[in-house]
């Protein structure tokens, strides 16, 4: 469970869900116990995050951000899959071809898969990792209308800056006034810690699961969903050199 996607709604709904629910079950097991006292001292900074209201359920926003999403993962499928035919039709450069492909997409096709906030730094990185060489490959591959590599390529980037500012604004608008960039994401790290503790536990008992870690699945489900994340698809990675 990677647990990113979840609102910091929908982690204070979860953590209430321990005590008011699911006491019981955490109670079985004196290890259990500790994960619950750590819970309840992130109840009250998970609460203090909420704003008093906000936009993030919207489902015009949310759409907007699907629609930026399918944008940016079109083109890096497309950037992906034309690199890797023009090794194969050009097997000369193919070295070339797939070198490029790697400094662009080290994760592959994997990074249609991320969220949005892991997209949107991507696309800021990416420029680091190409060389002069790579930008002269890039803009000698030609398109239709005029178009090279290099538009492709600049296009992509602006549609990951794109989803950093709807990012920003999704962020903005499911926190509370005045909360920090820095503390925000210190609450929301603990949290997912202390889930991944719990399901570390619950697998070294040999129980396997447990009733409040399927409730956080199910969550996260539903989280992904939101966000146009299936958690499942399969994607190759780039051919090695």
């Amino acid at each position: 469970m990677a647990l990113r996607s979840l609102s910091n709604g929908e982690m204070l709904l979860l953590t209430r869900l321990a005590f008011d629910d699911l006491k019981p079950s955490f109670e079985a097991a004196p290890a259990y116990m500790q994960i619950l006292r750590v819970l309840e001292g992130l109840l009250p900074e998970l609460a203090a995050l909420q704003p008093s209201g906000g936009r993030v359920h919207d489902p015009g926003f949310a759409d907007e951000g699907r629609q930026l999403d399918a944008e940016h993962d079109r083109l890096l499928r497309g950037l992906f899959h034309l690199l890797g035919a023009l090794a194969e039709l050009e097997p000369e450069r193919s070295g070339d071809y797939h070198r490029l492909q790697s400094h662009l997409f080290p994760e592959g096709l994997r990074g249609i898969t991320r969220t949005y906030a892991d997209e949107a730094a991507d696309a800021r990185r990416v420029d680091n990792r190409l060389d002069e060489f790579d930008h002269t490959l890039l803009a000698a591959i030609p398109l239709p209308e005029g178009r090279t590599g290099t538009d492709i390529f600049l296009a992509w980037v602006a549609a990951g800056e794109a989803l950093e500012r709807y990012e920003r604004r999704r962020i903005a608008a499911e926190t509370a006034p005045g909360v920090s960039a820095s503390r925000l994401n210190d609450v929301r790290n603990r949290w997912i810690r202390t889930v991944h503790a719990f399901e570390g536990l619950v697998n070294v008992t040999g129980e396997g699961t447990h009733p409040w870690l399927d409730a956080v699945r199910n969550v996260e489900q539903r989280a992904d969903l939101r966000s146009g994340r299936s958690g499942s698809e399969t994607v190759p990675a780039p051919k090695p050199l």
